[in-house]
């Protein structure tokens, strides 16, 4: 899992690796605060390849902007749709934020989620996806693939899971993206980045 450690007024994205040498994956992380820092943007999304940063969008930039040279090979229409895919995801974060603030009886204050999705190719050519979820730098929830059913990382996370098994669909869009949309794609940076994304030891 990755965590916003709060230092002064500074934070910190620590990022957990994945995969390993033979395997590729594919990853976005999204941070958001609850309340505005300065300097900081509110909410923050980067896309990894072989946990290599390859695509960024932050609230204060508001617009999705490439992180690896290879990446200069999309189009104008390809930024735009992924800009107005994290801008909506940029709306729905302090709704989520409030209410899982409200099941730690935290009224106030600044405090950050952390959700990252992502797919992964095995050497042997199977895959894999993973869905987490944390709250202030620890775990919170976690999508069992297999089971599409939510595992709570916390005790109190046990009323986010209640709460989302009376919504079936999240379970199964977050499924329905890993299985047709992730996998293609990591493919497709794969082949767009070629040697850049070859892992090492």
């Amino acid at each position: 899992m990755y965590s916003v450690l709060e230092n002064g007024p500074q934070y910190q994205l620590h990022v957990h690796h994945w995969g390993k040498s033979g395997t590729h994956t594919l990853y976005y992380h999204y941070l958001a605060l609850s309340e505005p820092v300065p300097h900081l943007p509110q909410f923050m999304a980067v896309g990894y390849m072989n946990d290599q940063p390859f695509i960024k969008f932050d609230s204060h930039e508001g617009r999705a902007k490439p992180q690896a040279p290879w990446m200069e090979a999309m189009d104008a229409q390809y930024w735009e749709k992924e800009t107005q895919k994290q801008q909506g995801w940029a709306l729905l974060q302090p709704k989520g934020i409030w209410r899982v603030m409200g099941y730690y009886n935290h009224s106030g204050g600044i405090h950050s989620t952390h959700f990252m999705i992502g797919c992964e190719i095995q050497e042997d050519g199977s895959s894999r996806g993973f869905w987490q979820f944390g709250y202030d730098g620890e775990d919170h929830l976690t999508l069992d693939m297999d089971t599409q059913s939510w595992v709570p990382g916390h005790p109190l996370a046990l009323q986010t899971k209640r709460w989302w098994d009376q919504k079936p669909c999240y379970a199964e869009y977050d499924k329905a993206y890993l299985d047709k949309l992730c996998l293609p794609s990591l493919h497709r940076y794969l082949e767009l980045g070629g040697h850049s994304l070859t892992r090492k030891e």
